[in-house]
């Protein structure tokens, strides 16, 4: 059984909304110290600020790079990535070039996740800011699982972190299917991410009984306060 910390461990909780304030950034940060979230995702802009507001917690700083469909230069990712850790984020999630990898391009694909996990660990290093996992967004409801292999066969190679299921601007959010089907794909050591649409206790339990490392949503007090409340547990 999982204790309300432990599933809070497990949760991301995202601030993406565009009319998201500084007060908006402060609360949310509270709150992910108050309940000890895992890390709190914001926009780009944000990552100062909430690395302010998180200083000497247990609550990592994470951002997201690339939204809505990863249609960017792999060059200017990467320098997003460096500007993100040198700011503070202690994460990375970058959305993979949607386009091209449906397209079977998969060496621009593979190259664009070799770019952005290299820039990630070197601007730690240069930063002195301890290690910085990286994120690979690969938006099932958009990609197919041969698409989807390609990703994860590229993150194993190149020391990527974590591959995350959805975006939550698609179409649809994450399913148990998916984070089956990603974690028999997956190397042991790449977690695995869901995120999109998930609002209740009982899609945390079967996204993580599936398989999932980690829950990305908007909803993580809501989800903790249920679970503590015994509606329904998690086992």
């Amino acid at each position: 059984m999982f204790s309300k910390t432990g599933l809070a461990k497990l949760i991301d909780i995202a601030i993406l909304r565009g009319t998201a304030t500084a007060d908006d950034i402060r609360r949310v940060c509270a709150n992910a110290k108050k309940y000890h979230f895992a890390a709190v995702t914001v926009f780009p802009y944000w990552i100062s600020l909430a690395s302010r507001e998180l200083n000497g917690s247990d609550v990592k700083v994470s951002t997201v790079i690339g939204l809505p469909f990863g249609a960017a230069s792999s060059a200017l990712k990467a320098a997003f990535v460096r500007q993100a850790v040198h700011d503070g984020a202690n994460e990375v999630e970058v959305v993979v070039n949607i386009g091209e990898l449906v397209a079977g391009n998969y060496d621009i694909v593979r190259k664009e996740i070799h770019d952005v996990v290299n820039a990630a660990k070197m601007r730690a290093l240069t930063e002195d800011g301890g290690e910085v996992d990286v994120m690979i967004t690969v938006e099932t409801a958009y990609t197919n699982r041969d698409q989807q292999r390609v990703v994860c066969e590229a993150l194993a190679e190149y020391r990527g972190d974590f591959i995350t299921t959805n975006t939550g601007f698609a179409n649809r959010g994450v399913t148990t299917e998916d984070i089956l089907a990603l974690r028999e794909m997956a190397d042991h050591d790449v977690g695995i991410k869901a995120a999109g649409g998930i609002r209740t206790v009982e899609q945390a339990r079967m996204l993580i009984n599936a398989g999932a490392n980690r829950l990305g949503t908007s909803a993580g007090i809501q989800i903790v306060e249920s679970f503590e409340n015994g509606r329904p547990g998690l086992d």
